[in-house]
């Protein structure tokens, strides 16, 4: 299952995603791209790792769009009607805010 998402910075300073944590085994997330206001590509598709070994994962520039996939993988058949899994994952910024994507 996926689901595209579209974070904007309407901040009027560039914002600094230094990590992120993942609820779930299952979940992944990938970076589509980012994009000024204007919809220009800047940069590309890539992974978006769930164990970083650097302190910046990414700077969203002001007014520019993180454009993301979000991906639950199935580890175990699931029964039709059965309970979902709650799963997330957390963004943190530079700042200390964190973006929750549920």
């Amino acid at each position: 299952r996926r689901s595209r998402l579209n974070i904007t910075n309407l901040n009027p300073v560039n914002v600094t995603i230094e990590g992120c944590s993942f609820s779930h085994p299952s979940v992944s997330l990938h970076m589509d791209g980012i994009f000024t206001p204007q919809g220009i590509q800047t940069r590309g598709s890539r992974p978006i790792p769930k164990q970083s070994n650097t302190k910046k994962v990414l700077t969203l520039q002001a007014g520019h769009r993180l454009a993301l996939t979000l991906e639950v993988l199935e580890k175990e058949p699931t029964v039709a009607g059965g309970p979902p899994v709650n799963a997330s994952v957390q963004l943190l910024t530079k700042r200390g805010e964190k973006i929750t994507i549920r």
